[in-house]
C-alpha cells in the first residue's frame, strides 16, 4: 500500500474529460511521481438530466468520452464525494459547477470548497479564486456545507487578510449571509429541527463573528446579559459561543466582572470554557 493520495485535474472539452492524476501533497513546491489505479466516479449534466459515469484511472492521464448525447453543462470530478483524492478543476469547470450549486449533493458542494481550499493552502490556487466560489453560497442551506464554508471563512478573517482588507472582507462576509440570518430569524420555532439550529448557528458565526456585524452584536448582547442574569434559555444554546465572543470584544469592565463572577459558579464545562476565553 502506498501512503498519500491523488489530485486529480479534471478539464472538459464537450463531451471528452481529460483526467490526470499525481501525488496530492499539502505543502508548497513538494513533488512525486507516484501513479495509483484511481477509482472515480464522475457525475455530469446533460439535457437528458444528471447521470453517472464510473471509471479506474490507471495511467499520469487519459481522455474520457462521456456516454450519451447533447450538450455537457458541467462534470463534478466525485459523484457523492465517495472517492479517496482530491479534485483540482480547470477555471471554466470550476465556475460550470459554481452556477448550478442546487444540483450538486451536499457531500459535492462541500469537496468543491474543501478540495479548492486545499490547493489554496498548497500554493496551487489563489484565494481570490476560492473567495470567488464561496460567493456562490449564500444561498446554501444545509448547515454541514454551511459549516465548512464558515469554518474557511473564519480561519481566511484570521489569517490571511491584511488590516487594510479586513473591513472589505468581513463586509463581503455579512452580504453572502446576513439575507439567509434575517430571513431564519433569531428565535427557533417549537417545531424547528437540530438541522436548522445548526444553520442558524454557523450563520450568526459568520455574520456576528467574522462579519462584526452591529445588527447581529445588538441581537446578541441582551440576549447574554439575561443568560449571565441566571436565564439559560434566553439564548439558543448553539448560538452561546458566539454571543460571548461578539460581546466580549466590545465588554467593559463591568462586563469582565460580570462574566467572571458566572464563570466561578457555572456548572456546564463547555459554558465554562467560553467564559474563560472571554
Amino acid at each position: 500500500g502506498q501512503s498519500g493520495f491523488p489530485l486529480v485535474r479534471v478539464e472538459r472539452s464537450g463531451r471528452s474529460v481529460k483526467l490526470s492524476q499525481r501525488r496530492f501533497y499539502s505543502e508548497p513546491g513538494a513533488r512525486g511521481d507516484e501513479t495509483w489505479p484511481v477509482p472515480i466516479v464522475l457525475r455530469f449534466r446533460e439535457p437528458s438530466g444528471v447521470r453517472e459515469h464510473r471509471l479506474v484511472l490507471s495511467s499520469r492521464s487519459e481522455v474520457v468520452e462521456l456516454p450519451g448525447s447533447g450538450e455537457v453543462a458541467w462534470v463534478c470530478g466525485n459523484s457523492g464525494n465517495t472517492g479517496f483524492y482530491r479534485v483540482a478543476y480547470d477555471d471554466a469547470g470550476l465556475r460550470a459547477l459554481a452556477s448550478d450549486l442546487g444540483a450538486l449533493e451536499a457531500a459535492e458542494r462541500i469537496s468543491v470548497l474543501a478540495d479548492l481550499w486545499a490547493l489554496v493552502r498548497s500554493g496551487e490556487a489563489e484565494i481570490a479564486a476560492f473567495l470567488d466560489l464561496a460567493s456562490r453560497y449564500g444561498g446554501e442551506e444545509d448547515y454541514a456545507v454551511l459549516d465548512e464554508l464558515v469554518g474557511r471563512l473564519g480561519i481566511i478573517e484570521y489569517r490571511l487578510v491584511l488590516d487594510p482588507e479586513l473591513d472589505r472582507f468581513r463586509a463581503l462576509v455579512r452580504d453572502l449571509l446576513q439575507p439567509q440570518l434575517d430571513r431564519l430569524g433569531w428565535e427557533a420555532g417549537p417545531d424547528e429541527k437540530g438541522g436548522e439550529r445548526l444553520r442558524r448557528a454557523a450563520l450568526v458565526r459568520a455574520v456576528a463573528v467574522i462579519g462584526r456585524g452591529a445588527e447581529a452584536a445588538r441581537a446578541l448582547q441582551p440576549r447574554l446579559e439575561r443568560v449571565l442574569d441566571g436565564d439559560k434559555t434566553a439564548i439558543e444554546p448553539n448560538l452561546h459561543e458566539a454571543a460571548v465572543m461578539v460581546c466580549a470584544r466590545a465588554g467593559d469592565a463591568r462586563f469582565f466582572e460580570r462574566v467572571l463572577e458566572v464563570y466561578r459558579k457555572e456548572k456546564d464545562p463547555a459554558y465554562k470554557r467560553r467564559y474563560l476565553q472571554a
